[in-house]
């Protein structure tokens, strides 16, 4: 850590924009996915301005989000009750998580699906490149594409699956479909597990004896409940009701300190936790201190609780503040968990439906005592605080994190809480989308992705996509990057995950899975120089991204189906692993297709600056994550 001197002051307020009205006044996405388990070598694509990066345990997954597997790599993803799981060498599109609602296209590869819970009026649709398949029932279910020989398999293993093509069919338990051609040649057959469908089951039966206690205290739509009786133990307090305690911590354990901030939309500043259980406490519920401990409070049962990015409170004023180092000052970040006492006042929507239901669990103090009561103890034991340029820098927390007093922290929050984080936006030529090219999924307004939050000051310049190489053949990188595509590689990841869970007997009869061999991560790159915060300078135009070399055009699909247009991510091309990797069971006996890109639409342009409400507890500057020195760390 680096040492600083307890005195600390306000830097200077400063007028801060805010997002159009209308974008404000919009309900931001009350569920969210979660990257739950990563086996191998996993890319997620979530800015069009970053491209595909590596994934991390506890990403939050929404809507026009991509997922891609490398060879002998597997993810699963958690969705309250619902789990997806991606096998080797597959690409999955999130078009739109809404509450009710989950459309995805496999792209290529292999996804399991699983449901445990389906309320009235929820669906679950998942498209290929020539069917659709409507997952109608509570069950277990796998979604097979093969792009290049034009052809998808659904298999029911439980529940009942709708699927539609030229004309339309259904599959009950233990039957699958395969579509063919341009979906005008149907084949039913009996189901056939393979080493995947074997490794999601054990998943599965693992998940179920470990979740039973957990939904004795939060809704299974909670998502990420599902690790909290792995890792903690629940008690009953008088003053606070349940309450769950981190039972693999170190004695001096802080919430929201242990990970880093990430840039999310259309959220902005988001927190992204290092613990494997480290998701639903930090999105939903509160902290409290009691008992010489930190226990999560997830407050009254909810049928559908809402989600959040980071459920913290902000030191220091609009500007934050600053602390004395060695080098002279520098400006500072700093926040604490909220207390069960504590409203959440979001700075990225107004929207009432959403702040009341994201505040529903909040209580009254007892009485005698106020609600500063509780807040200033969370602040003393609470606060965390690193340089600016760290939390700028997504850079992990307890790498920068910078020693202050309890009375620094006591100087520093004395100060009224701005209405507004100090923030710019940059000029609206510096990202532009094609003409006519819609952005993938998602809803927009006026144009703008709702939600989108304001770029901040600070931001370090960042670089010049690289010119464009020649096409390589099919199925070949340039320097990493996806194939017909400008952004840089994303960073090459730390060693795999250990191997997939044995799987249990299916069907009555038992199956010896071959799990993915753990792939040797390539050589990480070269850290280069550290960028400097500068204040932000016009910026040109970026050259639209080119599409990938022509690939045979799909054969028109007759009536009656009439899909939405395809706007994937650019796919990333598998890296070459040491030894040959063992796919799973194909759709027919024949040689494994090559991987190529598909194009992804350039962002949507971001709003003009205008005034933002007046709140309490907000977020520090909203500054756009520059890339960090050595790149970005995952």
């Amino acid at each position: 850590m680096r040492s600083a001197v307890v005195s600390l002051f306000l830097a200077a307020a400063l007028a801060a924009p805010a997002l159009p009205a209308s974008a404000q006044d919009a309900e931001p996405p009350s569920r969210v996915g979660r990257v739950s388990l990563i086996n191998g070598t996993v890319a997620l694509y979530s800015d069009p301005e970053h491209g595909w990066e590596k994934a991390l345990v506890n990403s939050p997954l929404t809507s026009e989000n991509s997922l891609w597997t490398e060879p002998r790599g597997r993810v699963e993803v958690r969705i309250g009750s619902t789990t997806l799981r991606l096998d080797e060498t597959t690409q999955l599109d999130v078009r739109r998580l809404g509450e009710e609602e989950l459309r995805a296209h496999v792209v290529r590869g292999s996804l399991a699906v699983r449901i445990r819970h389906l309320e009235r009026g929820e669906r679950y649709l998942v498209t290929t490149p020539n069917a659709q398949f409507e997952l109608a029932a509570v069950g277990r279910y796998r979604i097979d594409a093969d792009e290049d020989r034009a052809e998808s398999r659904i298999t029911v293993f439980q529940g009942r699956a709708e699927v539609e093509a030229t004309r339309r069919a259904s599959a009950g338990a233990g039957e699958s479909i395969l579509v063919a051609d341009d979906g005008s040649r149907f084949e039913f057959e009996r189901t056939a597990a393979t080493p995947f469908d074997d490794w999601a089951l054990a998943r599965d039966d693992s998940l179920d004896r470990s979740t039973a206690e957990t939904t004795r205290y939060v809704s299974p739509n909670m998502t990420g409940y599902e690790d909290l009786g792995t890792y903690g133990s629940w008690s009953q307090e008088p003053e606070y009701g349940a309450i769950w305690y981190p039972s693999r911590v170190e004695v001096d354990y802080v919430p929201y300190r242990d990970g880093r901030w990430v840039y999310a939309r259309p959220w902005g500043w988001t927190w992204v936790d290092n613990a494997p259980w480290g998701y639903a406490p930090f999105h939903y519920g509160r902290w409290v201190y009691t008992g010489n401990r930190w226990g999560w409070c997830p407050g009254r049962y909810v049928a559908r609780p809402v989600w959040a990015p980071a459920l913290v409170g902000w030191v220091g004023s609009s500007g934050g503040f600053s602390v004395a180092v060695t080098s002279g000052r520098a400006p500072a970040m700093g926040w604490y968990p909220l207390s069960p006492y504590d409203r959440y006042r979001p700075w990225y929507t107004n929207n009432a439906t959403y702040i009341n239901n994201v505040n529903v669990i909040v209580n009254r103090p007892p009485r005698g005592r106020d609600d500063n009561h509780y807040r200033d103890r969370n602040r003393e034991r609470g606060s965390t605080v690193v340089l600016r340029e760290d939390f700028v820098q997504q850079r992990p927390v307890t790498q920068g994190m910078t020693r202050v007093s309890g009375e620094a922290v006591r100087e520093a929050t004395r100060a009224p809480v701005a209405a507004n984080p100090v923030s710019v936006l940059p000029p609206r030529t510096a990202v532009q989308r094609p003409a006519n090219v819609p952005i993938q999924g998602g809803t927009s307004v006026g144009g703008q992705v709702v939600g989108a939050p304001p770029v901040p000051s600070g931001q370090p310049p960042r670089g010049q996509p690289p010119a464009q190489a020649a096409q390589p053949p099919r199925g070949q990188s340039i320097g990493g990057a996806p194939v017909g595509s400008t952004k840089p590689a994303y960073i090459s990841p730390a060693p795999p995950a250990p191997a997939p869970v044995p799987p249990s007997r299916v069907g009555g009869e038992p199956v010896r899975a071959q799990p993915p061999q753990q792939l040797q991560p390539p050589q990480q790159l070269q850290p280069a120089q550290q960028a400097q915060p500068v204040q932000p300078q016009p910026v040109q135009p970026q050259p639209a991204r080119p599409r990938p070399e022509q690939q045979p055009a799909l054969r028109a699909r007759p009536a009656p189906v009439q899909p939405v247009e395809v706007h994937e991510a650019p796919r990333p091309v598998p890296q070459q692993a040491p030894q040959q990797a063992q796919p799973p069971q194909q759709l027919q006996p024949r040689g494994a297709p090559q991987v190529a890109p598909v194009a992804k639409p350039a962002p949507a342009e971001k709003p003009q600056p205008v005034e933002k409400p007046a709140a309490d507890d907000k977020p520090p500057p909203q500054e756009k994550p520059g890339r960090s020195s050595g790149g970005r760390e995952k």
